[in-house]
Order: C-alpha cells, then sequence, then structure tokens
C-alpha cells in the first residue's frame, strides 16, 4: 500500500517537475488514453466500491505530494480543466 502511495506522488511530481523545467504538456484532439481499471466480471455496486477507493488513495497520495511541493495548490489553481466532448 505504501508502495503505491509512493508510485502516484512520484508519477505526480514527475509531472510537476516537467512543467517546471519547460516541458509543455498539453491536450491533444487525437490521443485517447484508456484505462483498465480491472473492473470486469464485477456487479455495479462492486465497480463503485472499486472506483470510490481508488480515488481515496489518490487523496492519500496528495498529502504526500504537498509534502516535496508545498505550494502544490498554488499550481493547480492556474491548471485548466480538460472535459469530455
Amino acid at each position: 500500500m505504501k508502495l503505491l502511495k509512493r508510485l502516484r506522488v512520484k508519477i505526480s511530481f514527475f509531472c510537476f517537475e516537467a512543467i517546471q523545467i519547460g516541458f509543455d504538456i498539453r491536450y491533444s484532439n487525437n490521443l485517447a488514453i484508456e484505462h483498465d481499471f480491472g473492473y470486469s466480471g464485477c456487479t455495479k455496486i462492486e465497480k463503485l466500491r472499486l472506483f470510490y477507493r481508488m480515488f481515496k488513495k489518490y487523496g492519500e497520495g496528495e498529502q504526500l505530494l504537498i509534502r516535496f511541493v508545498p505550494n502544490y495548490y498554488d499550481y493547480l489553481l492556474k491548471t485548466q480543466e480538460i472535459t469530455s466532448t
């Protein structure tokens, strides 16, 4: 569990550092990223529980991220949400 938290923080911190050193990370209309959350064979209730647990873990990982980037929320407020069409 702690390893997964650290991994999420490292991925988020990697993206944060890439932006800070000048990489231009942006939306592309031609790109599609698919995620396999491993929900096949689950009931709707099981899928909802798994989805909830995943986002709860992301929230726990965010606490660790803030240790590395104390002003993370200042940067987050400057980002633009990409909505699906």
